[in-house]
């Protein structure tokens, strides 16, 4: 059975939602299953057609959901330097804040 779909990200190679991208949907505890690994410089993230108000993503630089954070909320985020994570991303959470 699928999970439903709360929120959909699209990460980005390149700011400005440039350059090639990945398309998640649930958890993912390692980026390099996609290829993907420290390689995001910038993401949207939508809400999906089970977006609960609260939900958000959390960007992990470690695999398996380890190492520094950063949380973000449905909005589009072109340049992840903002928050000193650019090409750190290596997994990723739905979380609800």
């Amino acid at each position: 059975m699928a999970q439903p779909v709360r929120l959909i990200v699209n990460l980005y190679s390149n700011f400005n939602f440039l350059g090639f991208f990945r398309t998640l949907v649930t958890d993912l505890a390692d980026f390099g299953f996609l290829n993907f690994i420290d390689q995001a410089a910038s993401v949207s993230v939508v809400p999906g057609p089970n977006f609960v108000p609260g939900d958000a993503i959390r960007l992990w630089s470690g695999r398996n959901f380890t190492g520094q954070s950063i949380t973000l909320r449905p909005g589009f985020y072109n340049d992840l330097r903002r928050f000193n994570f650019l090409d750190q991303a290596a997994s990723m959470r739905i979380v609800r804040v």
